[in-house]
C-alpha cells in the first residue's frame, strides 16, 4: 500500500483525470454514439516505451477510478495532421521520463557539454503539448523529464549534470 505523498498526488491525479473524463460528453449527446458516447479515453503520451510501465500503471490507475479503459497514442513521432485530431479527443497528456531537455530552452546552451543525451524534436514535440494543456486546460502529468520541460515551457530553468554524493 502506497503511502504519504505519492498516494495523495496519484489520489489528486486520478480525481482530475476521473473528472474531465467523465466530463467529455455534452449533456444533449450524452445518449449519442457518434457525438459523446466513447468507448474508451484517450490518453496522449509524449514518448512510448517498450517496458510500457506507463500504460500498465495508468490503466490501473483508471480502472480503480471507474474511468473507461483508456487509448494512448503516442505523440513523438506522429504527423501533425494525426496528432492534432488525437489532441482534439484527448483527455490528458502524460510527459513522459527520458533523455535530458535542451539547455538552450532555457537560455543555457553552454551547459550542453554536461548533460546526457538530447533530442530537439521530443523537446519540440512536449512544447506543443503543453501549448495545448494550456490552451485547452487538460490535466496533465510529468515524470521527470517531464516535469522538467513543464517547468522550462514556463520560464523556469534546469542545473544540468549535478554532483553525485
Amino acid at each position: 500500500m502506497m503511502r504519504g505523498p505519492q498516494q495523495v498526488f496519484l489520489s489528486i491525479f486520478a480525481v482530475a483525470f476521473g473528472c474531465f473524463a467523465a466530463g467529455c460528453a455534452s449533456p444533449e449527446s450524452a445518449g449519442d454514439p457518434v457525438k459523446g458516447q466513447h468507448d474508451s479515453t484517450t490518453v496522449v503520451l509524449s514518448k512510448f516505451y517498450s517496458s510500457q510501465n506507463y500504460r500498465i500503471w495508468l490503466g490501473r490507475l483508471a480502472e480503480q477510478s471507474d474511468v473507461a479503459p483508456l487509448r494512448f497514442f503516442q505523440a513523438y513521432g506522429a504527423e501533425a495532421g494525426a496528432l492534432n485530431q488525437e489532441l482534439s479527443r484527448a483527455s490528458a497528456i502524460v510527459l513522459t521520463g527520458g533523455e535530458d531537455v535542451y539547455p538552450g530552452l532555457y537560455g543555457q546552451e553552454a551547459d550542453t557539454l554536461k548533460c546526457g543525451r538530447t533530442d530537439r524534436e521530443r523537446d519540440r514535440v512536449e512544447q506543443v503539448l503543453l501549448d495545448q494543456v494550456l490552451a485547452k486546460g487538460l490535466p496533465c502529468l510529468g515524470v521527470c523529464r517531464g516535469l522538467q520541460i513543464m517547468n522550462v515551457h514556463a520560464g523556469g530553468t534546469l542545473r544540468p549534470a549535478l554532483a553525485r554524493r
